[in-house]
């Protein structure tokens, strides 16, 4: 599994070239499912596409649109997308999630979701701006995990859990930054770590 988020610093520039080489980059362990979500910064949601089976990322024809922000998973396990929510107070976002809840039974079993993504989304969702949901995930949830976030309006968001047990890796370059969860998937959009 993997994640990715590719940002622009310049809200007309198209991000999504940068994201599937990402993926591309961490596509290494027989991935059978791919994601993207992408915002055009301009507050009228996110263009999504999800792909499960036999995907060649690269060649594949895609069509979401573009935006100056988005995020990305890789996963073995067909379905594993991350999730789309919506927050009264701060729009639609959509967040990308690898890792382990091993609380995650009885958070679901208190607060809903069927995967770990879920619950994440929730917490965040339930906050009053996106730094507070990530303090309120990162407090409650016992396990291992990294969450990407790119919201309507064109932000992005990263965190880690407090163990610090899985990698993100922060790089940038003249277009912007991306943040992925290995190094190699910076080389090919000219960013360094």
């Amino acid at each position: 599994m993997a994640i990715t988020l590719v940002y622009h610093n310049d809200i007309k520039s198209n991000c999504f070239n940068d994201l599937l080489v990402t993926l591309f980059d961490l596509n290494h362990a027989g991935q059978e499912s791919h994601f993207f979500a992408v915002s055009d910064g301009k507050g009228r949601g996110l263009s999504s596409d999800y792909r499960s089976g036999t995907v060649d990322i690269m060649n594949d024809n895609y069509d979401i649109g573009g935006g100056s922000c988005g995020v990305g998973r890789n996963s073995s396990k067909p379905g594993m997308r991350p999730v789309f929510s919506y927050s009264p107070k701060m729009g639609e976002f959509a967040i990308a999630f690898d890792g382990y809840m091993i609380n995650g039974d009885t958070l679901r079993g208190n607060y809903g979701g069927s995967t770990d993504a879920d619950i994440a989304a929730r917490f965040i969702a339930d906050a009053d701006n996106f730094e507070k949901g990530i303090v309120n995930l990162t407090e409650v949830v016992k396990g291992h995990f990294c969450i990407n976030i790119s919201t309507e309006k064109g932000e992005a968001f990263t965190a880690r859990c407090p163990l610090g047990v899985r990698s993100l890796i922060y790089g940038g370059g003249p277009n912007g930054y991306a943040v992925v969860s290995e190094s190699r998937a910076l080389n090919h959009i000219g960013m360094e770590r």
